[in-house]
Parts: structure tokens; C-alpha cells; sequence
């Protein structure tokens, strides 16, 4: 076994290095013009043209972008961009008489983190979506309970619908059916495939209520079902249609979700970094510096590099000093939920940490157990909090 991983891993080593060799061959094969964006004539406005010397053929301008390009349009695994990393970073030093910015280097890690986060942030939406739920044919007709989920103004297919034919039923040869909007927030169409265009009569097209005529067999007629679009009328963040099917004197309700899937927010938060890149202490002031400060203090004292936000609407306004403090001033007597909610409109951490002016900081307030408990996947807790014990005079402590 150790043998085979010594193996795999010498495989890996190979591969990496091969690839760092194609990247530079291509790299150095390139002409000067080619490698560096700067070598290349340019011209100002009404200015002279002018051309970099041709002393620059190892200029890593071009070597980092082709490498960020490569980072877009391959599938290299972590091992292997942390190698191209590597090389781009030992380039740094050497001089480059170019103009402008230089390209990389590529920041492996900084993606890593990203897609890590990505990929959490598509877990949480899954699970809170709703399951596809197959209703089986108690009547002809065969449908989903539940799932089919469209965006605001866009089109869906009804999935899961087919029908079933019954002995009582067999003597009448046509099939009819009928779909109908019942909240009218969208309408209905067939995308109809061309072989069934002589056997298939259809009156309602892009309506809420789609009538269809056919003499096809079942078997037919299910793959017919499949080409059946709804399409949302209304924008609407958040709003359910329910599309009632008629056959042959049964019914069925099939719910629509048009729901708008919120904007991803990602946080680019390191391991390495602690609680102060997840967590922004924000509170809101009036005329009360001295509990600011001394609320300031106190948390600077157990978390030195926490970013704290104050949304101050005082008449006469005075600096609250210290290092990560963002003071937002606003207009005289604002008011309390308006200066809390521009506190929180200035986050730019994962979660926040909300408390009044005059409360502090102790050695048993512990940020990290809260955090700890919002980040369990088994508990999905959107909200945590402390316990506040009050000293002596107005002063509060958090727990």
C-alpha cells in the first residue's frame, strides 16, 4: 500500500511539472509582442506612437494572464495551480520595465475558498428546496404533488404528468384534455414536435387555459404531455399557481413555485483568520460618548482586531477612536432603527454581532461558541444570543 501511494503521488508530481513545462514552452515561443501587452505599439491621444525596446521577452505580464486564462478554461486540480502559483510568485522580483499592472499571480487559494463557499451556499438552497413529489395514478391522471419551481417571467415544463386509460373507458378513442391557470399568473403552451402536428388539435395557446384534442394512442400522448410550457406573467418574488388538468371527468392540482432565488452573498473568510473576519460588532449611539466609548474598549480588549460599527445621529459630534471602528454619522436625532439599520447596511462579514452602546465586553463573552452553534449544519439556527448581567450602576455586561 505505501508503495502504490508513493506511486500515485510521483504520478501526481509528474503530471504537475509536465504541466508547468507546457505553460512556459507555449510561454516562450510567444514573440515579445505576444508576451507582454506593453511591448506592442500604443498610442495616446494626440500624442506620438511609441515601442517598448526589445529587452522585455521575459516579461510575466502575459505569462500570468495566459495562466489566469488557464485556471478558467482547464480542469487542473489544487496541486497543480498551487505549482503554477509558485513559479509565477519566484517571477515576481525580477524587474519588468513595463507599464501598467501586472496580471497575476494567481491567487489559487483566494478561488479555493471561494468555490468552497459557493458550494456551501448551494448545500443551504437545496435543502430548502422543495422535493419533487410523485403522485401515482389514483385517477387517469399521474402528476407531481410538489417541486416544479420557476423563475419570475420565465418557463417551466410540467414534469411527472402522464394518464392512464381505464376498461369503462376504452370505447371513446379521443383523448382530450384540458390545463387552465387558476390564479392566472402565467399562460400555458405545447411545443408541439413536428410528427404530431397532423394528429393533434389545440385551441388556447399561450393563454391560461390550453385545450388539447387527440386521437394518438396513450402511450403517445404521455410523450405528448411532455412538451407542455408554462410560463410565468407576473413578476412576482414569491407566489404559487396552481394549474388545474381535466380529463375525462377527473381533475388534479399541480402548485407552480415562481420563486426568485435570492443573489449569493460569499464571504472570503480564511481558517487562519478567526472570528474577526466573520463576525462586525454594530451598535447604535445618541449623545452618549463616554458608554461608546467604554463599549469600544471593551471589545477591542478581548477581540483587538474586530471591526465595529457605530451609527451615530448625536447634535454635537465627537470622535470615537480606535483601531477597526467604522463612525457613521447621521442626521440629529435619526432615531434608533434607522441608525441600526445603516449599521448593518455596512457589514461585510458572514454575521454580526448586535448590542447597545452601553453594554461591554467580558473574559466570558465568547463569540466563538455563538458562531460555533449558527455554523452546525444540524441545527440550522439562524440566531443566537448571550445573556446580559447587569454591574454595578447602568453599565451591562454580555455573557
Amino acid at each position: 500500500m505505501k508503495v502504490y501511494t508513493l506511486r500515485l503521488n510521483t504520478l501526481l508530481f509528474l503530471a504537475s511539472f509536465m504541466t508547468i513545462l507546457c505553460l512556459i514552452s507555449h510561454y516562450h515561443q510567444l514573440t515579445a509582442s505576444e508576451r507582454c501587452p506593453r511591448s506592442m505599439e500604443s498610442r495616446s491621444v494626440g500624442g506620438p506612437v511609441t515601442t517598448v525596446n526589445d529587452n522585455q521577452n521575459d516579461c510575466r505580464h502575459y505569462f500570468s494572464k495566459f495562466v489566469s486564462q488557464a485556471w478558467e478554461d482547464t480542469s487542473l486540480n489544487l496541486r497543480e495551480l498551487e505549482n503554477i502559483q509558485m513559479a509565477l510568485r519566484m517571477r515576481e522580483g525580477e524587474d519588468c520595465e513595463c507599464e501598467g499592472g501586472f496580471y497575476g499571480p494567481l491567487k489559487t487559494n483566494v478561488k479555493y475558498r471561494r468555490d468552497k463557499e459557493l458550494e456551501k451556499l448551494e448545500k443551504e438552497s437545496q435543502d430548502q428546496r422543495e422535493p419533487l413529489v410523485m403522485c401515482p395514478a389514483m385517477s387517469p391522471i399521474a402528476y407531481l404533488g410538489s417541486g416544479m419551481t420557476v423563475e419570475p417571467l420565465e418557463s417551466v415544463r410540467l414534469k411527472g404528468l402522464s394518464i392512464v386509460d381505464i376498461p369503462t373507458m376504452q370505447g371513446n378513442k379521443e383523448i382530450r384534455l384540458e390545463f387552465i391557470s387558476l390564479k392566472g399568473l402565467g399562460v400555458l403552451r405545447v411545443d408541439l414536435p413536428e410528427k404530431y402536428g397532423a394528429n393533434v388539435g389545440m385551441s388556447g395557446q399561450n393563454s391560461n387555459q390550453l385545450k388539447i384534442f387527440t386521437a394518438m394512442n396513450i402511450s403517445e400522448t404521455n410523450n405528448l404531455l411532455k412538451h407542455i410550457i408554462y410560463t410565468s406573467k407576473v413578476y412576482d418574488i414569491d407566489a404559487r399557481d396552481v394549474i388545474e388538468v381535466r380529463y375525462r371527468g377527473f381533475s388534479i392540482n399541480l402548485q407552480i413555485h415562481i420563486r426568485r432565488e435570492p443573489f449569493p452573498r460569499l464571504f472570503d473568510t480564511r481558517e487562519d483568520e478567526g472570528i474577526n473576519k466573520k463576525v462586525t460588532v454594530i451598535t447604535k449611539t445618541f449623545m452618549r460618548y463616554d458608554a461608546v466609548n467604554a463599549m469600544v474598549q471593551s471589545v477591542h480588549k478581548y477581540y483587538p482586531n474586530m471591526t465595529i460599527i457605530v451609527a451615530d445621529d448625536s447634535e454635537h459630534i465627537e470622535k470615537i477612536p480606535g483601531n477597526n471602528v467604522k463612525h457613521f454619522i447621521m442626521p440629529f436625532a435619526e432615531g434608533w432603527f434607522a441608525g441600526r439599520n445603516l449599521a448593518l447596511s455596512q457589514v461585510r462579514t458572514p454575521y454580526f454581532f448586535i448590542l447597545d452602546d452601553d453594554m461591554m465586553f467580558t473574559k466570558n463573552t465568547k463569540l466563538e461558541k455563538l458562531v460555533e452553534i449558527l455554523e452546525d449544519p444540524n441545527l440550522k439556527i439562524d440566531i443566537a444570543s448571550t445573556r446580559v448581567e447587569k454591574e454595578e450602576g447602568d453599565r451591562k455586561s454580555v455573557v
